[in-house]
């Protein structure tokens, strides 16, 4: 049984625990975020000696690491250098060997998202703060229609595999850093947004606050914060950015040591490039259920992911399932894939159901080691479809694994949790030219999931190549990171960095092309002597793209079969890493930060007492009831593997909607002051929402994300340059908040016909019923994916409880049921149900899209493609 102490033990007094505090201000621009991190260290022992603090923590994986600092309590800053990892340590050693204080920070090499920050010997009450400062590349999501950030805070425990010799749960990186579920530093997060057309902003992880400092109608300039002032770093911080519109097209920034060129291509560039005919998949669904995916309900969310799958598969192709923990387990034994049919079919959602957390350890290393040595069908490429919170030691180990089956492998990861190894999830898509998700909790997987798969079957753009044409001769050596380009589906973005052999003084003319295999130009952009911009936002992020092609080369350094020849290229190809990392002083695994204080003899003769080597816990969520042992070798007699977990607290969620008028405010609520919004969120008789409505919100874990409503609806009503809350802990009380809001709306505007009745009712059905009433129809699809014609009165049922109901009455399904006798009736069923989707459900398309291609599929083929057509023209005219 793995468990965590609810106290720190040891730590159980904050003075033993050097760190203090975290604050973390972000800039985003339109491609990427500059991030500063500051954090303080002070040693408050009794004892009167000098301590060495050792701090573990995340950062993203890609980021471009540039600065590291220490600035001391009597004003001195301290600026580090990189150096080779291994001179950095010496030096680092060897200055607190002689008296004097140091500073260290290092990357992990078996997992890029694990950091460590080492001050050596603070002086006795001496005060010291760290910053830290990078660049890394945002995440475009929701098929281009929403920016994320993602500022990870906390490492979950790690399971060390069996087969690097140790088999259970470790510290962090290369510290012995123990993990409790509360530690007494905090972090505070500020984050400034302008030059994006956003027109809102929540988050699905934190209460936020937002601030608008400028109406500008395109740009508007913002800040969001975090609501509450000591807030733990128990989960990543998550900050969604929606756009105005999708964003579809080609940026550029030029530096005068590099340009980035960001291409987000439409659906129709990727129809109409792609000219290869359907290849054949084998779909292959790896889920984690080890001991860790019982919390936050994750082994829940991965069971609604998997009847996604399952239900949207093309019918012919060929399919298994593979569960992993300590062991692995597949749902058809004899073979690595079997056909997907009826029969097949209806047996997997039936193993899916009964999936369990019960495998004890993340052992992934063995069940795609299995993977790897039993290669497709002939002519058949495969796609695994990986569901995991991530927590796992050895993620280089199992990169490297993966690389050497990307020839015939793609793989979708989706990391699971508040806590997910992003090192692995992102690596696992970039070594196999696949694609990733993070799905936090309290998220809609299914949607999320569906919105993956439809990537995963429709065509994309593959094997780009990049062509540069420069007037100045000086520039043509220049190198074009990601080595090799991943495919790019629509709506999906994709960064190209050109780095130029030297800095550029003047204009840059000439011109940059995407290509196809067949050489066809698809894209170019071109530059008229352009000045390029004092910045070096995009140098080091390509610097760091360069270092990370560099290490994946390292998989396949294979030009000679002698082992001293293998050797030696890896050698050479660490050593170029290291060149490239300290040219541009940009942290890689093999470099390190080091910055030495330089004491007098005065100073260091003052500080007497041996050196206490104090490790920062490690604070992980709040809802796990882990014990966690440090002790290799000792087995527990447990049949049920997973851990005792702690559900009893409400799933925490809020957002904020920012319109484009202006925002919410306190006093935008008469009974805002009347909701307790204290952790354990109670009640108030006098909250003004009625019993009826409170009634009607389904009892759902994921219930927070339907809490949105239409900005466009209440914009004009709005005040300007107010600040917008949301401190609320429950995502229910959200909602009654919303309700109280709409009604102070109604009352404000009665040009408008609102009431309370159509606020609170005809919303609430609209925004939080619409995607229940979608999966419910979902589940009674058949395996060919039509509608059976004897579920008509469920169906119609189930569209009663949204505004459809209005729309169509009885008796209209009966006319358009008897208008075309002639065709089966399931094939008119199936048409109504995909035209009302179509049509009134256009915001849940994500989630019912992959499924009615497979009804669309089976329906064409039945009727052939000209009836097919002609029918659903007929129908969609009446519906």
């Amino acid at each position: 049984m793995l468990k965590v102490a609810s106290t720190l033990s040891r730590y159980s007094t904050e003075r033993f625990i050097p760190l203090k505090n975290v604050a973390v201000q972000v800039i985003i621009h339109s491609f990427a975020a500059e991030v500063c991190i500051k954090q303080i260290f002070i040693n408050s022992e009794e004892l009167e000696a000098p301590i060495e603090a050792v701090y573990c923590f995340p950062i993203e994986e890609q980021a471009a690491i540039y600065s590291f600092e220490a600035i001391l309590d009597d004003g001195r800053k301290i600026q580090a250098q990189i150096k080779e990892k291994k001179s950095a340590q010496r030096e680092y050693c060897n200055a607190l060997k002689q008296g004097h204080g140091a500073f260290l920070l290092e990357q992990d090499e078996k997992s890029n998202d694990i950091f460590t920050i080492s001050v050596g010997s603070l002086k006795p009450q001496a005060k010291c703060k760290i910053e830290i400062r990078y660049v890394q590349e945002l995440e475009l999501i929701d098929d281009g229609q929403r920016i994320q950030f993602i500022l990870p805070t906390t490492i979950a425990p790690r399971y060390s595999s069996i087969s690097a010799g140790d088999g259970h749960i470790k510290s962090p990186g290369i510290t012995t850093s123990k993990y409790v579920q509360s530690a007494p530093y905090t972090i505070s997060f500020s984050c400034s947004i302008a030059s994006l057309p956003i027109v809102s902003i929540n988050s699905p992880s934190h209460p936020i606050q937002v601030t608008i400092e400028s109406n500008d109608n395109q740009y508007p300039k913002m800040n969001a914060s975090l609501v509450q002032e000591n807030t733990h770093l128990d989960r990543d911080i998550i900050l969604n950015m929606d756009l105005k519109q999708q964003q579809i097209h080609t940026y550029t920034l030029v530096e005068k040591q590099a340009i980035m060129v960001s291409l987000v291509p439409t659906l129709e560039l990727c129809h109409t490039s792609n000219k290869m005919e359907q290849i054949n998949c084998e779909y292959i669904f790896v889920v984690d259920c080890s001991g860790s995916m019982a919390e936050e309900n994750k082994i829940d969310y991965a069971r609604q992911a998997m009847s996604i799958f399952i239900k949207s598969l093309p019918v012919g192709s060929y399919f298994n399932i593979f569960r992993f923990g300590s062991t692995y387990e597949q749902f058809n034994h004899n073979q690595i894939t079997i056909e997907y049919n009826e029969e097949s079919a209806k047996n997997a959602m039936t193993y899916i159901t009964d999936m369990k957390a019960n495998l004890g350890g993340t052992e992934l290393y063995s069940v795609l080691s299995h993977l790897q040595k039993s290669p497709p069908k002939t002519n058949y490429s495969r796609q695994i479809f990986l569901l995991t919170d991530g927590e796992i030691d050895d993620v280089d180990k199992v990169l490297r694994l993966c690389y050497s089956m990307s020839d015939t492998t793609r793989i979708f990861s989706f990391g699971l949790g508040s806590a997910p190894s992003r090192a692995l999830v992102k690596g696992l898509a970039r070594v196999t030219n696949g694609s990733f998700l993070f799905i936090p909790p309290n998220t809609h997987v299914d949607t999320a999931v569906a919105r993956q798969l439809d990537k995963a079957l429709q065509p994309c753009l593959v094997n780009l190549k990049i062509q540069c044409h420069f007037d100045n001769n000086e520039l043509q050596n220049y190198r074009i990171s990601p080595k090799n380009l991943p495919p790019i589906s629509a709506k999906q973005r994709l960064n190209i960095y050109i780095m130029m052999p030297k800095s550029v003084e003047g204009t840059i003319s000439g011109s940059i092309e995407f290509r196809t295999e067949t050489d066809n130009i698809l894209e170019r952009v071109t530059f008229n002597e352009t000045q390029p911009l004092p910045s070096l936002i995009a140098t080091r992020l390509a610097a760091k793209s360069i270092i990370t092609d560099l290490q994946t080369d390292d998989y396949n350094s294979k030009s000679s079969c002698q082992e001293r020849f293998i050797e030696q290229q890896k050698a050479d190809k660490k050593q170029e890493l290291i060149d490239i990392s300290i040219q541009h002083q940009i942290l890689s695994p093999f470099t390190a930060f080091i910055g030495i204080e330089t004491r007098t003899e005065q100073e260091i003769a003052s500080s007497s007492g041996k050196m206490i080597l104090r490790e920062v816990p490690i604070e992980i969520s709040d809802k796990k009831s882990l014990s966690i042992d440090y002790d290799a070798g000792e087995d527990d007699d447990d049949d049920d593997a997973s851990a005792d977990y702690d559900l009893s607290r409400v799933q925490e969620y809020c957002a904020i909607t920012v319109c484009e008028e202006g925002a919410y405010s306190e006093e935008d609520v008469d009974c805002e002051e009347d909701v307790d919004c204290e952790e354990d969120v109670g009640y108030k008789e006098d909250v003004d929402c009625s019993e009826e409505f409170l009634e009607t919100i389904p009892k759902s874990p994921i219930l927070a994300e339907k809490e949105k409503f239409s900005q466009s609806e209440y914009s004009n009503s709005l005040p300007r340059d107010r600040k917008s809350r949301s401190r609320s802990r429950s995502p229910l009380l959200s909602i009654k908040r919303r309700c109280c809001k709409r009604r102070e709306l109604s009352n404000s505007d009665d040009s408008q016909g609102l009431n309370d009745e159509s606020l609170c009712n005809n919303q609430q059905k609209d925004d939080i019923e619409s995607s229940d009433v979608i999966r419910q129809i979902i589940n009674l699809q058949n395996f060919s994916g039509l509608w059976s014609i004897n579920d008509l009165k469920q169906i119609m049922t189930l569209l009663q409880q949204s505004t459809v109901t209005t729309l169509l009455k009885n008796d209209d399904w009966e006319k358009i049921l008897g208008d075309y006798e002639t065709i089966d009736k399931n094939i008119i069923l199936s048409m109504i149900i995909m035209c009302i989707f179509m049509k009134y459900f256009i915001n849940d398309e994500p989630l019912w899209k992959p499924l009615m291609k497979k009804c669309a599929k089976a329906m064409e083929n039945q009727l052939g493609k000209t009836e097919y057509n002609e029918t659903t023209d007929k129908i969609k005219e009446v519906v």
